[in-house]
């Protein structure tokens, strides 16, 4: 392999590592969102029946089904006060969501899999570095 094309590969490897940084970043994001929400639908009565709760920090919250029907029977019943048990605000310490089993446990699969290729991608990175180090230091060795 020509020191070029380790470069090139390189380059590319840097710019998908560069890639996953933002997708990573976007996805804490829409999970900070989505904690808001859910704190805001339950706020306002809008939750549904209680489910396990999680103490995970990067935990993904996915809506269940719409179902209007629901929703306007728990809004009529519910009484024109209510106060909040929990904390609405994510960043307080007593936050904490709640979601099926069945999705904690493919976001942690995902998680995984997104740690074990950002460390084979860094791996990989680390040793084209290495290699196309050591063959500039043998060219160069090479003209003296």
């Amino acid at each position: 392999m020509s020191p070029q094309e380790a470069a090139d590969i390189l380059s590319l490897l840097k710019g998908l590592q560069a890639d996953m940084a933002e997708v990573w970043d976007r996805i804490t994001a829409l999970e900070l969102n989505d904690k808001c929400m859910t704190r805001i639908e339950q706020h306002l009565g809008l939750s549904l029946p209680d489910v396990v709760v999680t103490a995970q920090s990067s935990d993904m919250l996915i809506d269940p089904p719409d179902h209007a029907d629901l929703i306007v029977a728990l809004v009529s019943s519910k009484p024109a006060v209510t106060t909040a048990k929990l904390p609405l605000n994510p960043l307080v310490p007593g936050f904490t969501p709640s979601r099926p089993p069945a999705i904690n446990a493919k976001h942690s699969a995902i998680e995984n899999k997104l740690d074990m290729l950002a460390n084979s991608i860094s791996g990989f990175i680390g040793s084209i570095t290495s290699s196309a180090s050591s063959l500039n230091s043998a060219s160069t060795a090479g003209f003296n």
